[in-house]
């Protein structure tokens, strides 16, 4: 444990190393003059003071391109998310052009999905085997994801250069399963006929999960990033950046919460049962919003 927390301080150090300097980069280089380029026509082609961008992943674009020269052969060579996808989050990212070299970056994405799976199962109060009953699984997810900082940019002509840093916030509410079940426990059916969903089998039972709790988790994240953007027309790039994602992340305990007939009581019994106890972890990885070549349109 001393260890691991002697190796975490290490690495807060050397991130606040990293930042200060990028700070100072962009401090010093605020000060330099930037090439006007303009096309045949005098239009600018580079992004200029109080302009906005937004992104798409520019992947799905080439691969039809790819496909109308080849009998449309599908070119899956890399991501299909329309988005980009940092860190296995879909996120919308927005620049604000504070001046003509700084931008500010915002990102946001969410997600959420609730669905039902029904099974059928015999009626166990019944002796005609054409009646069934109805077990229910209910699934919910939803996460938010939320970030900002700055870039800045450097170059000549239509290629632009350029680096940052930014902050992220994660929060997952993790699968939360509720089941219902159409065979009841009682004093006369104490092992009634139930689909065991963990299985996938239709099973008697004597003891069963009613809902799954907690899991959720959160996440606070540092990303230095360095790129490029090449600007195929005026304010249109494509482009790509890499970066180097540095996460603190808690996931909190997870517990299940059953029920079963008490032979010595003769009566069902509820209870809540403790699972695991959760967990904190440091973890630092190279990105390229998942080998994504993004598109940009100023405006």
């Amino acid at each position: 444990m001393g260890q691991l927390l002697k190796t975490s301080l290490i690495q807060i150090k050397i991130m606040k190393r990293i930042l200060i300097l990028i700070f100072v980069v962009i401090t010093v280089s605020s000060f330099a003059q930037v090439e006007s380029v303009k096309n045949k026509n005098g239009k600018p082609i580079l992004p200029l003071e109080g302009e906005i961008g937004l992104g798409v992943n520019a992947i799905p674009l080439l691969n039809w391109v790819g496909n109308s020269f080849n009998n449309t052969t599908d070119n899956l060579y890399a991501n299909q998310n329309k988005l980009y996808n940092l860190n296995g989050f879909p996120i919308v990212l927005l620049k604000y052009m504070k001046t003509n070299t700084l931008a500010y970056r915002f990102s946001f994405g969410y997600s959420n999905f609730t669905g039902t799976d029904n099974q059928y199962i015999l009626d166990n109060a019944s002796n005609d085997a054409d009646i069934f009953l109805i077990d229910s699984r209910q699934t919910s997810y939803n996460g938010l994801s939320l970030g900002i900082g700055f870039e800045k940019r450097k170059g000549r002509g239509r290629i632009q250069g350029f680096y940052g840093a930014g902050l992220r916030y994660q929060s997952i509410k993790m699968v939360n399963d509720i089941y219902s079940y159409g065979n009841n426990l009682t004093i006369t059916n104490q092992n009634p006929t139930t689909f065991d969903w963990s299985t996938n089998t239709i099973l008697n039972l004597s003891d069963r999960i009613l809902e799954t709790r907690g899991g959720n988790s959160f996440t606070l994240g540092l990303r230095p990033f360095i790129g490029v953007e090449v600007f195929v027309s005026p304010q249109i790039a494509l482009g790509t950046e890499f970066g180097w994602y540095y996460a603190y992340q808690r996931i909190k305990e997870t517990s299940i919460y059953t029920e079963y007939f008490s032979a010595s009581s003769n009566e069902v019994i509820y209870e809540e049962k403790p699972q695991s106890a959760g967990s904190t972890s440091f973890s630092s990885q190279l990105d390229n919003f998942n080998s994504s070549i993004f598109l940009t349109f100023y405006f």
